[in-house]
């Protein structure tokens, strides 16, 4: 690829998105910006994949969370109730749900 073809990052950005590679994408169009810091489709995918970086990060926070959540309900059932103690923990997810 020439590095000085900036559509040639654009184009790169948009497939790397498509495919679902966020992090590659955005440093495709950082490259792309390092070339020519003016290019407008360049910018506008950067604050789009950034937006879509930044929901990635919140929803595997809020899975971590809840995951913490249904660990802790385990612990605390399995420790003061006989009812599920021979349950192992993703036994007992799938019969809570």
């Amino acid at each position: 690829m020439d590095k000085n073809f900036v559509k040639g990052y654009f184009r790169q950005a948009t497939a790397l998105k498509n495919s679902g590679q966020t992090l590659a994408a955005l440093e495709a169009c950082n490259r792309g910006l390092g070339v020519d810091s003016a290019n407008k489709d360049l910018k506008s995918m950067r604050e789009e994949l950034n937006e879509v970086s930044r929901m990635e990060r919140v929803r595997a926070s809020i899975d971590q969370a809840k995951e913490q959540v249904w660990l802790r309900a385990f612990l605390y059932i399995h420790t003061h109730t006989s009812k599920y103690a021979h349950m192992n923990y993703n036994v007992f997810r799938f019969a809570a749900c």
